[in-house]
């Protein structure tokens, strides 16, 4: 099982394949980039695996318990003094609903 969980947090390098096609040296560089930790008391995995990590141990009837442990920061006193174009109002507004997410905002947008 540990090592199924780790494996939710690690991908195929597209370096490593890239380089070997082209028939260019692949020292240095991993074949997988692993983003999990094996560590003392518990198993380390980024936030974007959670669904996944979730539903492979519902899958296996492991019962979970969730501790919510995320360090939310420190207020700092700013303001916004632009206003945004229709278009990033709505981004912003369809984030601001999810806990985690990537925005992609290419220059201009």
């Amino acid at each position: 099982m540990l090592n199924r969980l780790l494996r939710l947090a690690a991908f195929q390098n597209p370096e490593f394949y890239k380089a070997q096609a082209m028939s260019l040296p692949t020292f240095n560089k991993p074949r997988v980039i692993a983003c999990g930790e094996d560590l003392s008391n518990y198993i380390a995995l980024p936030r974007g695996c959670f669904a996944e990590t979730v539903q492979l141990l519902e899958t296996h009837h492991i019962k979970t318990e969730i501790r919510d442990e995320q360090f939310v920061g420190r207020a700092i006193d700013v303001e916004f003094s632009d206003q945004l174009r229709p278009a990033q109002a709505d981004a912003a507004a369809m984030i601001a609903k999810h806990d985690d997410g990537i925005l992609c905002a290419p220059t201009a947008f």
